[in-house]
């Protein structure tokens, strides 16, 4: 599992895509519609890409 913001979901697929070597990767997506504030909160914080 990889997780990023909705925002940057196409680049990290791009950048998957490029150096995976199945010719077809699962790269799909979730919201999160629930979760805790504190684990939330730090996800914002640390996810770059």
């Amino acid at each position: 599992i990889i997780k990023t913001k909705k925002e940057n979901s196409k680049k990290l697929i791009e950048i998957i895509n490029s150096i995976h070597s199945y010719e077809v990767s699962e790269c799909i997506g979730f919201d999160i519609t629930e979760g805790s504030k504190k684990y939330l909160d730090w996800m914002d914080k640390i996810i770059k890409i």
